[in-house]
């Protein structure tokens, strides 16, 4: 008999706290867990030298929907026609491109050759110009033909001043001028040459926010 009112108690006890968890857990509801939404499509245009950088984001950011273009200019009036929402190019936008709500993010700042008249060289071709560079001697020998009559400044502003017909100048991606005129090493087949090309990603002020993901890991992780 003693043992029975005992487990009746028990029972009883077990049954109150059960009672009182009840309770206590619906006055404090756990917090809904939200459904993470995918970043937003990002068609982004690009012209043929930029074609393993758009292809890396692309793998990396399932938003990045590449758009290849005949070449810079193309992609840059897609850009500004709305028809992208931003561009990875290899060059720097021209003065005639500019816009007041035009915006850029320099993923890397190499090498390029500027000239007094725009034009094209075969690569093979490089050594039988003269180059000014303000640039490090290993940087520019790992970019030009060896034999290359190559003169270095330590002055830049001065190396721009002498700067004439006879000369190129080899200079970094964030020097070019809009106004600066490129002279483009090309393969024999007549395509630019990557290595004097940079990957320059345009979009439009009023993007920003729809990228702002995407430009914060570029600007991190360069």
């Amino acid at each position: 008999m003693h043992n029975a009112i005992q487990h009746k108690k028990f029972f009883t006890a077990v049954v109150f706290c059960v009672m009182i968890l009840t309770i206590i857990l619906g006055c404090n509801p756990q917090p809904e867990q939200t459904i993470q939404q995918p970043p937003p499509e990002i068609r982004m245009g690009y012209c043929p030298t930029m074609h393993p950088y758009v292809q890396n984001l692309a793998e990396s950011h399932q938003e990045v929907i590449p758009v290849l273009y005949d070449n810079s200019a193309a992609a840059m009036q897609a850009l500004q026609a709305g028809a992208v929402q931003a561009i990875l190019i290899g060059r720097t936008a021209w003065a005639h491109e500019l816009t007041t709500d035009l915006r850029l993010l320099l993923m890397s700042d190499g090498l390029t050759l500027i000239v007094q008249q725009p034009g094209f060289i075969r690569y093979e071709d490089v050594p039988k110009i003269r180059i000014f560079t303000h640039e490090d001697p290993a940087a520019v020998q790992s970019l030009i033909p060896i034999q290359t009559n190559v003169v270095y400044y330590d002055d830049f502003e001065q190396m721009i001043a002498e700067m004439d017909a006879s000369v190129a100048v080899l200079l970094r991606w964030s020097q070019v001028s809009p106004t600066d005129n490129l002279l483009i090493p090309v393969d024999p087949s007549g395509l630019k040459t990557p290595a004097f090309r940079s990957p320059h990603l345009y979009y439009m002020a009023p993007m920003e926010e729809t990228l702002t993901s995407l430009l914060t890991t570029l600007s991190t992780n360069p």
